[in-house]
């Protein structure tokens, strides 16, 4: 699976964010960290800044749940990766291959079906 594209930001986001022409952005997984930033210059004092991570999705319209897990979870894999996914695990289950290629399948299933856990429990809080 992909490891999502995150942005790196040193200003606080809000999680929707209406862009005023019918478009939103969705900040999933806002993470913040203390980063201690170097001296330059004439400044010889290091300080400590607050850093944010987080994966942005555009979308046109207000976010609803449903809409923001698919579009969360495509950050992840594409629909065609999915699929694979989702086809080689019933291939495992019908014993159509290896047993090695049939464990990996499944645990890559299973991880799979963690992360879209994840993901709908952490959108479901979002919208609280």
């Amino acid at each position: 699976m992909l490891e999502p594209r995150r942005i790196e930001s040193n200003v606080a986001p809000k999680v929707f964010e209406d862009l005023g022409n019918g478009n939103w952005y969705y900040n999933y997984g806002i993470e913040s960290k203390q980063v201690t930033i170097a001296p330059m210059g004439e400044d010889d004092t290091e300080r400590t800044e607050t850093r944010y991570s987080y994966i942005q999705i555009k979308m046109t319209g207000k976010p609803t749940y449903k809409r923001c897990v698919e579009l969360v979870i495509r950050e992840y894999l594409t629909q065609n990766q999915e699929f694979d996914l989702i086809n080689s695990y019933n291939r495992a289950a019908l014993s159509l291959l290896s047993d090695t290629e049939a464990e990996k399948a499944a645990d890559d299933y299973l991880n799979y079906l963690h992360i879209v856990s994840v993901i709908k429990d952490n959108i479901k809080k979002d919208f609280e």
